[in-house]
């Protein structure tokens, strides 16, 4: 028991109650996902495709895009389009004889563990005292612990793979503490190289990271940039140790396919075309960055979407939010570096404990540079999509709190993070649940502990060790369509719903529906009975997919199917859009003289 109580006080710096009452509530969250089933995502359920394949030897592949002659077997296409690692690890455990859904929940499971111990060693070095509200001292730390994990363990399943992004970043701040302590000793330095460049091999959007080393390393080194390059260099060599491996692999695989030119390229990763002018792309790119930086208020921790809606047609009020914030996250370090310089004039021994209230703030402002570097390249901004705050959202809470508890700080910021601390906890404690209960009733509060969204119908069974698609319905209609048609070709909108990996031993085969350019050359050499899935309210026939993988994005009937013959629907959904429909087509038919 001493020994237990002396690790506790080492990783927790003597605040053991805020670790201990954080670390308990996050194992009861992951104790109720255990025993629930997994509802995939869209992106998720590409990159489980590939790690099913990979486990049966066909590589690390997708095979869902048609030939031009559609009674050939789809095209095997390498995952290029996102990371490889969450593919490459579910893959060796299914190898290892492991069904794909206890594969998962090890996975999430020990991930959730890393990263809430990570954030546990944080927070307790943030929240370290009750607060004073009026003549009462409340202790606001440790209700803000206990909220922590039930608000901000991301989904394990809904949003991809951002919960390992989320889980490795309090990892990056704690080895940055270190390192920055070490003055970047090669061992250091190595580790933290290497532990970003694994990020990056889960989500591509780790790229903030990098920035936010870069910074560290600036700040420790500056004036001294002679000492500067031996660090940079070996934190680049770990980190590619890693990251050259799935450049060479992707590049690999895209000469292999022939991808063409850079403006391809781009584009098939979500890219904004490049053939616009010049002085075009730029003020687009500008606009796109200023407008998006109103929603930054993601960070607060409040559920801003109903302001967002306001915001959204008022855009010189989002504008003048979006600097407000701007100015408030640039100017964050400045005041703390400022305070911590004081400390040092004066003796003081604050100074060693702002070192994560400063790497907190150096993250915010990486992630502002990263996403608004992306905004030249990419068609949609990352600051306006709330799942690329969520490795943040404990951030600004943790500082706001930290500034409470610092003697002699700045009087404006600590009301202001005394603002954000109570108007924190009064939300997620009555106004976020009378909100759910008002707008999506009494069941929306059961999704909470499983990171869904509250306008989610809970009809999902509990418990389950199930792996369940978007559109279970469609899916089991689909496998007694494949078992009674197997000949019969099926194509999809939404064609990450009916993977393979879903029913095994009842493989659908599902196909995308490319764009109209790819139906003007598409022919069938041998007659087929073809199904068609649709399940967009907007789409009046038959659509192409949705997704990065078409050339357009607009959601319009393809020209080549107003006519096709004998088309009848077979199958409309009672709980979403979802449409199935028929039609036999003989051989030799040609779509574009249909």
């Amino acid at each position: 028991m001493a020994r237990l109580n002396a690790t506790l006080s080492r990783l927790s710096g003597g605040n053991t109650g805020v670790f201990v009452t954080l670390l308990i509530i996050a194992a009861l969250i992951t104790l109720i996902r255990l025993f629930g089933p997994l509802q995939i995502s869209w992106d998720l359920s590409i990159q489980l495709d590939a790690a099913h394949r990979l486990a049966q030897g066909l590589g690390l592949t997708n095979a869902f895009s048609p030939q031009l002659d559609l009674s050939l077997p789809p095209i095997s296409e390498p995952l290029i389009h996102f990371p490889p690692g969450l593919s490459l690890l579910v893959a060796a455990l299914l190898w290892l004889g492991m069904p794909m859904a206890i594969a998962l929940k090890t996975i999430y499971s020990l991930t959730v563990f890393i990263g809430w111990v990570a954030w546990a060693v944080i927070a307790s070095r943030c929240l370290l005292n009750p607060i004073k509200v009026g003549m009462q001292s409340i202790p606001l730390n440790l209700v803000i612990a206990a909220i922590l994990p039930l608000v901000y363990t991301p989904s394990w399943t809904i949003q991809g793979t951002d919960i390992f992004l989320w889980a490795g970043t309090p990892v990056v701040i704690l080895l940055l503490l270190y390192t920055l302590r070490s003055r970047f000793c090669l061992a250091a330095t190595a580790l933290l190289g290497l532990t970003i460049g694994l990020l990056l091999a889960f989500r591509y959007a780790s790229g903030f990271l990098l920035i936010s080393t870069f910074l560290a390393i600036v700040y420790q080194f500056f004036p001294r940039v002679k000492s500067m390059p031996i660090s940079g260099c070996i934190f680049v060599a770990s980190t590619s140790l890693v990251v050259f491996p799935i450049f060479l692999f992707n590049s690999e695989a895209k000469a292999q396919l022939d991808a063409g030119s850079l403006d391809s390229l781009l584009y098939d990763h979500g890219a904004k075309y490049l053939d616009e002018s010049a002085s075009q792309w730029l003020l687009n790119s500008v606009d796109a960055i200023f407008s998006s930086f109103s929603s930054l208020y993601f960070l607060t921790g409040i559920d801003p979407r109903r302001i967002q809606d306001f915001l959204a047609i008022n855009s010189t009020l989002n504008i003048f939010v979006g600097l407000a914030f701007l100015l408030l996250f640039i100017s964050l370090p400045v005041v703390l570096l400022q305070y911590k310089r004081a400390c040092i004039n004066q003796g003081r021994s604050e100074k060693s404990e702002l070192e994560i209230s400063l790497l907190l703030s150096n993250l915010l402002i990486s992630f502002i540079l990263f996403s608004s570097a992306t905004a030249f390249v990419v068609a949609y901004s990352l600051l306006e999509q709330e799942r690329y705050y969520y490795p943040l959202k404990t951030c600004l809470i943790l500082i706001a709190y930290r500034l409470l508890t610092l003697p002699q700080f700045f009087p404006l910021y600590k009301q202001m993070a005394k603002g954000l601390v109570l108007t924190f906890v009064l939300f997620n404690l009555l106004i976020a649940p009378a909100y759910y209960l008002a707008d999506y009733g009494a069941k929306s509060l059961m999704v909470l502990p499983f990171g869904l969204e509250p306008s989610i119908s809970f009809n999902i069974p509990y418990p389950s060790n199930s792996i369940l698609s978007e559109s279970e319905e469609a899916l089991n209609l689909l496998v007694e369509l494949r078992n009674q048609n197997p000949k019969a070709l099926f194509f999809s909108q939404s064609y990450p719903k009916y993977m393979n990996y879903f029913s095994p031993g009842n493989s659908i085969d599902i196909r995308r529906i490319p764009d109209e350019e790819f139906w003007e050359e598409a022919y069938l050499s041998q007659p087929a009975r073809v199904f068609w899935v649709t399940d967009d309210a907007d789409c009046p026939l038959i659509c192409y997919s949705h997704g990065f993988f078409n050339s357009d994005s607009d959601k319009k009937t393809i020209s080549e199917f107003e006519s096709l013959p004998n088309l009848k629907t077979v199958f409309v959904s009672s709980t979403d859009q979802t449409k199935i429909m028929l039609t036999d087509l003989p051989a030799g038919y040609t779509f574009a003289n249909s």
